[in-house]
């Protein structure tokens, strides 16, 4: 019986791809959830400053990979830094490539800090949901 390969070996660490592509999905989905809802009120809402696209923008992003990094590590039950951040630089690379091809701007400094606040919340989110308690 022919048993496909689940997981990425990196020496001695084994990392499950399954929670990895679920908290990716997770938090994409949860991003742009975010997003939608915020374009939404900007544009029903005279009243809100376009300065706030790019804050909002990074504050959605970040809420996305704590989640992502959260629901990573829940699911492998273990090494919640490492699926948390592994999550969230998936998420980095695709919110970058539909960012490319939308706007075609190169790499800028918000780009980086787009992406420590996505690490930094994925990691932290990881970090967390390996810790909570299982019921």
């Amino acid at each position: 019986m022919n048993k496909r390969k689940t997981f990425l070996e990196l020496g001695t660490n084994v990392i499950r791809i399954k929670p990895i592509g679920i908290g990716v999905l997770s938090g994409l989905t949860l991003c742009g959830t975010l997003l939608f809802i915020l374009a939404f009120a900007f544009v029903k809402s005279s009243s809100i400053s376009e300065s706030l696209i790019e804050p909002i923008m990074l504050i959605s992003s970040g809420i996305g990979a704590f989640m992502g990094g959260y629901f990573s590590s829940r699911l492998s039950k273990e090494k919640g830094l490492i699926y948390g951040l592994l999550c969230a630089f998936l998420m980095f690379v695709f919110v970058f490539i539909a960012g490319l091809a939308s706007v075609r701007t190169p790499l800028s400094l918000l780009t980086l800090i787009r992406l420590f606040i996505m690490l930094f919340c994925g990691g932290l989110g990881g970090i967390i949901g390996v810790n909570k308690k299982h019921k």
